[in-house]
């Protein structure tokens, strides 16, 4: 299990963040797509605890994560974190079904790019809905390196992927 803690900044525009990494020497480590399943029980128990059970499906790996004890803390999303690394994502998913959770939410990013800096995880994402840096690492390490790419916490929000798509869907438009 790890402490996770990331932060979304919204961003007009991914290409000025990306020529920022690469000028600060960041490492890329790779760009695909990726296929997210989010499951819970008939009775939405996980949801209502706040929790995650995702099976994620990018390039050649896929994960079976479980997220606990998620939360905002002054702007940064906190969750324990549980992951594996999979093999069959399409099987693990048939045997949950089996078992009476089903994938209650499920949402495609086009292509993600993963970046490591100054020993943290920086993605650039894009949806539908908008475009986003993501900056996970400890929060005095988020806070140095939004600094250092230029992103805004007056920009920035603590909700998934997830919620965000939900609200973006019912509203037409993304609140931070």
């Amino acid at each position: 299990m790890i402490k996770e803690i990331e932060v979304k900044f919204f961003v007009d525009d991914l290409a000025p963040v990306r020529r920022r990494l690469k000028k600060l020497g960041a490492k890329f480590e790779g760009a695909y797509p990726e296929h997210d399943f989010m499951f819970d029980n008939r009775r939405g128990d996980l949801k209502r605890r706040r929790e995650t059970l995702r099976i994620r499906k990018g390039g050649t790996l896929s994960f079976l994560t479980y997220k606990t004890g998620v939360k905002a803390e002054r702007g940064f999303k906190v969750a324990d974190e549980h992951q594996i690394e999979i093999s069959d994502a399409l099987a693990l998913k048939k045997i949950f079904e089996h078992l009476g959770f089903k994938a209650v939410f499920e949402y495609k990013k086009p292509r993600r790019e993963y970046w490591k800096y100054m020993g943290e995880h920086v993605t650039l994402d894009s949806f539908p809905f908008g475009k986003f840096a993501e900056v996970e690492g400890t929060k005095k390490r988020i806070r140095q390196i939004a600094g250092k790419l230029g992103l805004e916490f007056s920009r920035s929000s603590a909700k998934s992927y997830r919620r965000l798509l939900e609200e973006y869907r019912k509203s037409g438009k993304v609140i931070l």
